[in-house]
């Protein structure tokens, strides 16, 4: 499209050729041929560079509203990838819906919240080995659609993924004996990284870390927390006093460095 504009411009800046004028103008050329190819190269050279400002322009502008287009997510979070049922990894269970539209809205939820860790996939029925479905398990309550990061060669090594993820997501293995099982994270962290937790109330992952760690070490806390992992709730706070209590710490139901350090030793050795 540049070109013929170009053409256009060079039409309508050049002036009228001077082929036909009448025997005097062809006779005063002496007098008015210089101008005349002055001015049409002065023209010209005007035609020639205005073209190049508006390609110039029309340039920038297409590169401008590339740059500017929007990528949207992928409302899966990531590719549909099957476990291997004969692997002795790990990963970690971000999210789980029972529909495809559910899990949609979940992923978008966790997303918008900053909560999805990299590199995530999705496995449905069929590539979950079991994990999540059965076939003697028709129930709505299978969860079908789920959300993962992984897999990793230890549960160590899925840690970092799970502090990354909403507060009740949990670590699982794909061999049999470890597909219940929801490992802490405190063997694989330095103590002086973790957070205090001393509110009320509060939440996030390192709240579900202490529930995950106070289980760990005989402490029932999933059936008196129901469905509220990740909150520092009333009952978590007594379940702490104990421990501190046990361990011979002061019973104050808040968990500081000390508390961190104690269930380091006691769950890590």
């Amino acid at each position: 499209m540049g070109s013929p504009s170009c053409a256009r411009l060079g039409r309508v800046l050049s002036p009228p050729d001077s082929t036909g004028r009448n025997s005097r103008q062809a006779n005063n050329t002496s007098t008015i041929a210089e101008p005349l190819v002055d001015l049409r190269i002065r023209s010209n050279l005007g035609a020639m560079l205005l073209c190049a400002l508006v390609v110039l322009l029309c340039g920038c502008t297409s590169s401008s509203a590339a740059s500017d287009q929007v990528i949207s997510p992928d409302p899966m979070g990531g590719s549909n990838q099957p476990f291997d049922c004969n692997s002795d990894e790990y990963f970690v269970q971000v999210a789980s819906e029972t529909d495809e539209q559910a899990y949609i809205s979940t992923v978008d939820k966790v997303r918008s919240s900053g909560q999805l860790p990299p590199n995530t996939h999705y496995v449905t029925q069929g590539g979950d080995c079991g994990i999540f479905t059965s076939a003697r398990s028709s129930s709505t309550a299978s969860r079908s659609w789920v959300l993962y990061a992984g897999p990793f060669a230890t549960a160590d090594a899925a840690c970092p993924a799970l502090l990354e993820s909403p507060p009740d997501a949990s670590i699982k293995g794909l061999r049999k004996e470890s597909r219940q099982a929801n490992s802490p994270c405190l063997c694989a962290v330095n103590i002086a990284d973790i957070p205090v937790i001393t509110k009320p109330d509060q939440t996030g992952q390192w709240v579900s870390e202490i529930q995950r760690s106070l289980l760990d070490v005989g402490y029932p806390i999933t059936a008196e927390l129901g469905d509220h992992p990740g909150q520092f709730s009333e009952a978590t706070s007594n379940l702490v006093g104990k421990f501190q209590d046990a361990v011979g710490l002061s019973d104050t139901g808040l968990v500081d460095k000390t508390t961190w350090e104690r269930l380091q030793v006691v769950i890590c050795g």
